[in-house]
């Protein structure tokens, strides 16, 4: 297995795109075109309203490549960072986190080992590792980051699930806690829940036509389990869609929120969990229902947090019972199980005979809750749409749901992720003959580009002022920093 490439090869932070967020959902930013094969794809914020964009080049074995972008979509390095150099004909997923200084950390199953790289804001890796039993079967690597730059990893190796905490050198820090309940235990996703704690989530199933159920565990700084010696049901009947690895969402309170569609009843069903602090369950055995409306198809939920009222909010596809039209729904849900838009929902997009909706995805901006997805009445017309919905479930932007892509082409593998007081959306098409992988914003006010509608109106009150300079030194770095007090400075006064 070839190794990864030294860090004086990937001293390349001149940035070497002028290219920035487009205003033409035609056109879009083109972060990596034809002359690699990108697939694969996963974004994260860096804290610092800059996006990191990791996916697998498919023209020279899947090597593993990631490129920054700051707020204006502006590319950090003149090229990809090439973080692993593979010579594979196969790859599994791999998973991008951020840690608390804004590095890209990213894992991935390499031929005996899960590999572990954390990449700087100059492009360099930081530090590299490998991790993993030698001769096991080893995937599903999931990361979350810990407080000082820590990370917690998680893996599938044979049967069982392996857990271990990383410092911010990328050494193993203390034992790693081995998961081994009877039957099958995958990993699908950690997140953080404060203090250095975090929540695992695993699918859990015996025998290969066995039900496969998801389960939970929360481990403290010391990595000991909070709830209880085993991972808790987050449900006990039904059955999760064969191959489905549902990722959770922390609430605000130590506890996680949970969906998934159980394939268990007379028809799919869309449905939640709400876990505290604690690990009590807040909706019963096999939690909620997202709508009561049962004469059609609900699958694919994607939830996300309100950090303010700490409500959730799930989007999900609504789809005919034969599965031939395709609409996008969206609920609110209280920690109590209340359904806050009524008993079905809001529609966010009407059913229309389509190919489906693919890759929806849930991203908390701000209080806004959005949601994204790929839709196309056929193969190969694909467009990539988006949608925000304010606490009462009304839409934000001017159009729902708003088009970030309608470039033509066949486009897959797509992720989103929060940026600054903006989604980022990213994925692949073949728009010009042969695959890239492109990126779109959309602004909390459902413009694309550079939103210049009233730089430095924080309150969006009409004005610039004192008001907007308090609320910059009140989350000073977090997320404002110089240039947003410069740019309140600059533009004090009335909008025009």
């Amino acid at each position: 297995m070839q190794r990864l490439l030294a860090t004086s090869c990937l001293l390349v932070a001149t940035s070497g795109a002028s290219a920035q967020w487009s205003d033409d959902p035609a056109v879009n930013l083109a972060v990596s075109d034809g002359s690699t094969s990108p697939a694969v794809t996963h974004c994260a914020a860096d804290g610092d309203g800059g996006t990191w964009i990791a996916w697998y080049d498919a023209s020279a074995g899947y090597d593993v490549m990631l490129q920054h972008l700051d707020a204006t979509g502006a590319s950090s390095f003149a090229g990809p960072v090439i973080v692993d150099d593979q010579v594979n004909t196969w790859v599994q997923d791999f998973e991008l986190a951020v840690d608390t200084f804004g590095r890209a950390v990213v894992a991935w199953p390499g031929d005996t080992s899960i590999e572990v790289a954390c990449v700087d804001l100059d492009g360099s890796i930081a530090w590299n590792n490998e991790f993993g039993a030698s001769g096991a079967f080893l995937g599903q690597a999931q990361l979350t980051p810990l407080p000082a730059g820590f990370m917690a990893l998680a893996w599938a190796e044979d049967d069982q699930s392996v857990i271990q905490r990383i410092t911010v050198t990328g050494a193993s820090y203390g034992s790693a806690v081995v998961l081994n309940i009877g039957g099958t235990l995958v990993p699908t996703d950690l997140q953080p829940s404060g203090s250095g704690s975090f929540i695992a989530s695993f699918v859990h199933y015996e025998g290969f036509t066995g039900p496969k159920r998801l389960k939970a565990q929360k481990y403290n700084s010391s990595m000991a389990a909070i709830w209880g010696l085993a991972p808790i049901d987050i449900f006990t009947s039904g059955s999760l869609q064969f191959g489905n690895y549902p990722e959770f969402v922390a609430d605000t309170q130590g506890g996680g929120v949970f969906c998934w569609y159980d394939t268990g009843g007379s028809s799919l069903m869309a449905r939640m969990q709400w876990v505290d602090s604690d690990g009590a369950i807040q909706f019963g055995t096999n939690g909620m229902a997202v709508t009561t409306e049962t004469s059609m198809v609900h699958v694919s939920p994607r939830a996300c947090i309100d950090p303010v009222s700490g409500d959730a909010t799930v989007f999900w596809v609504r789809q005919n019972s034969s599965q031939s039209n395709s609409g996008i729904q969206a609920n609110r849900i209280n920690a109590q199980g209340m359904r806050l838009w009524g008993a079905t929902g809001v529609t966010v997009m009407p059913l229309a005979t389509l190919t489906g909706c693919l890759d929806l995805h849930a991203t908390q901006v701000g209080t806004l809750a959005t949601g994204s997805w790929f839709t196309a009445p056929s193969l190969g017309t694909e467009r990539i749409l988006g949608a925000a919905l304010d606490a009462t479930g009304a839409s934000a932007w001017p159009a729902m749901p708003t088009t970030l892509s309608s470039a033509g082409g066949t486009k897959t593998d797509m992720t989103s992720c929060p940026g600054d007081q903006m989604l980022v959306t990213c994925w692949v098409d073949d728009r010009d003959g042969a695959n890239g992988l492109y990126a779109q914003n959309v602004n909390e006010s459902g413009t694309l580009g550079t939103d210049e509608t009233c730089p430095g109106d924080i309150n969006d009150d009409g004005q610039v002022g004192v008001d907007d300079l308090l609320a910059v030194i009140a989350a000073w770095q977090n997320p404002y920093t110089v240039d947003d007090l410069l740019i309140v400075i600059g533009a004090w006064g009335p909008c025009n």
